[in-house]
């Protein structure tokens, strides 16, 4: 099989070389906090966001003028930063990610620049383009040797800076061998994954995995050479020297999470047919108090390490759902119990009498959990896959009592008034949040109910629900059903609406074509997913292009009173509109 694997290596190089790639460094930083500057320019006027190859063409005419030192670095550097500031806007676009903020070189994260093209690598070198062949402190022979036998290809090179030190990140596509499906022949073949804060994981066969805790033992030396830095005149040698102390001590702490991270998911994925794990919410325990101590497990690159690694050695993961009442429910007879406090390390069955520590019986209902999901519909015989992949490994998601979200399998009968019940639920008093959620539920539950004029009368009036609302994302999946029920009439205006919502204005075009009495029911609905959206300028643009007077006057007047309470004199601001309709 094919998979993406990155070779990182420690670069040692020269003097000038350290200056090349601190410029390619900066170049790249800097390409990015422009090409963010014209994104938030384009917003501000109410037009379409620029892509990472518009924003590459503006630059290369920008740069002549205003950054003559752009000669001296390859222009991969600022252009993958055009197109990370792409992904980046995408994945706020989708929710996945807030929006996108200015790079900084106090920022660790902020300090790397990708290349693509011409990347060779020779023993104890690798060849970049514009820097030219860089020392490596570490062997390449592995990365080498595959590359000699063909079976990898270098996509990219990505270079970094820790401290004091440099590194280069190859990201390859290499040809491994396919794993072969670890048999499931005993009930302990299973293994049910605890993760903690006194102990790192649990497992249930008794293990106690402890866990190294860098950021708290190293927590006091940490404070001392903070308050250190602190003390020095900002700018000065003493500064620097003070800087660089403290950024070591931050990267021997990430080092030695890392280390122990990598050790623990290799040796569980290459021992363990079946890993039962828990899906937690470590975004929303990281804001509590003891967000230090989550911070310093590292839980969330534990379950990445582990999905991948299990994917490469024909392992078994299963992600029971954050809300199965694990530690609440007895491992012996199922009895669920009440919520423990923290502080109380052993749990006590009213029922049996059984007393166990907290964690291993966790585990242990983890591990009965995932011994259910194997015996049960769900399971996959051997030699298959339980998330549908031919390579023997992946991972499955189950879902647990309390969860808000159903299972992947239809369910066979639904009546049509839950739907209208989630729809109805999601009104203007409900957080805008809820209702996308509530409507995202409608859309689902109508694909389990048989009638098709059912379906599609549910299914426009969960649209004019979404444009109403001004959720294009999920107007165009709507729009994708449609067309693939070969309905193009109603998939195209739900396309349309979209785009009219996105601000795209080669849709205008698309929109000058149609009669009156379509834009007279049209329009509004995109104006008011707009209004509510506080895009008041693009609102703004489209109500007057709305034909019927009496609507238009209408929709102004809305904006003017929307507009009231948010922008400073903005009923004076939207006269000009009133005027010219």
């Amino acid at each position: 099989m094919k998979a993406h694997q990155a070779f990182r290596f420690e670069l040692d190089p020269n003097a000038s070389q350290r200056r090349a790639l601190a410029r390619h460094v900066g170049a790249a930083r800097f390409a990015y906090n422009w090409g963010l500057e014209q994104c938030l320019k384009a917003l501000e006027a109410g037009e379409r966001i620029p892509s990472a190859v518009e924003l590459h063409r503006a630059w290369n005419r920008w740069k002549r003028a205003h950054a003559p030192w752009w000669v001296e670095v390859s222009k991969c550097a600022p252009q993958e930063a055009f197109r990370d500031l792409e992904r980046a806007f995408r994945s706020w676009r989708e929710r996945r990610a807030g929006f996108p903020r200015f790079k900084r070189k106090k920022s660790l994260d902020d300090n790397k620049a990708r290349f693509t093209g011409a990347i060779r690598v020779f023993a104890r070198h690798i060849q970049l383009p514009r820097i030219g062949k860089v020392r490596s402190k570490e062997k390449t022979d592995r990365l080498l040797t595959l590359l000699s036998a063909g079976k990898a290809r270098i996509l990219s090179a990505t270079i970094s800076r820790e401290a004091d030190r440099w590194y280069v990140s190859l990201t390859s596509e290499v040809e491994r061998p396919d794993p072969e499906p670890k048999e499931v022949g005993s009930e302990h073949d299973i293994v049910g994954i605890d993760l903690g804060l006194s102990a790192f994981a649990v497992l249930s066969d008794g293990t106690r995995i402890e866990a190294p805790r860098p950021l708290g033992k190293a927590l006091r030396l940490l404070r001392r050479r903070s308050k250190a830095l602190s003390r020095k005149q900002n700018g000065s040698n003493n500064y620097c020297k003070a800087t660089l102390r403290l950024a070591r001590l931050h990267r021997r702490v990430r080092n030695i999470r890392r280390d122990f991270l990598h050790k623990v998911t290799t040796e569980l994925a290459r021992t363990k047919p079946v890993l039962v794990i828990e899906d937690l919410n470590v975004k929303g325990l990281i804001r509590g108090r003891l967000s230090r101590s989550v911070a310093d497990m590292g839980w969330s690159e534990f379950r990445r390490l582990l999905e991948y690694k299990c994917h490469w050695y024909g392992s078994r993961l299963i992600v029971v759902d954050r809300f199965f009442p694990s530690t609440q429910t007895c491992a012996q007879c199922g009895t669920a119990g009440r919520k423990l406090p923290l502080f109380e390390r052993t749990f006590r069955c009213e029922q049996c009498g059984l007393e166990l520590d907290r964690d291993l019986n966790a585990a242990l209902n983890l591990w009965r959990c995932g011994l259910a999901t194997l015996n049960g519909p769900t399971a996959s015989s051997a030699g298959s896959d339980a998330c549908g992949d031919s390579s023997g490994g992946g991972t499955l998601r189950v879902m647990g009592r309390g969860s808000r979200k159903k299972s992947g399998n239809k369910i066979p009968w639904i009546s049509e008034r839950l739907v209208e019940a989630c729809v109805l639920s999601a009104q203007p008093d409900v957080s805008a949040r809820r209702r996308c959620r509530w409507l995202r539920a409608a859309l689902t539950l109508i694909e389990a109910i048989e009638d098709e004029e059912v379906q599609e009368g549910l299914r426009d009036f969960v649209g004019m629900a979404a444009v109403e609302l001004g959720h294009a994302r999920l107007v165009r999946q709507i729009a994708a059903t449609m067309r693939a029920l070969g309905e193009e009439a109603e998939a195209e205006r739900l396309w349309l609406q979209a785009a009219l919502l996105e601000g795209r204005n080669r849709r205008d075009e698309r929109l000058a074509t149609l009669p009156d009495a379509e834009k007279n029911a049209l329009l509004p609905l995109v104006f008011d997913g707009l209004r509510r959206r506080g895009r008041y300028g693009r609102a703004g643009e489209l109500a007057r292009l709305i034909p019927d007077p009496c609507r238009r006057l209408a929709a102004l007047l809305l904006l003017v009173r929307a507009m009231a309470g948010i922008v400073p004199h903005g009923e004076g601001t939207l006269v000009s509109l009133l005027v010219v309709s």
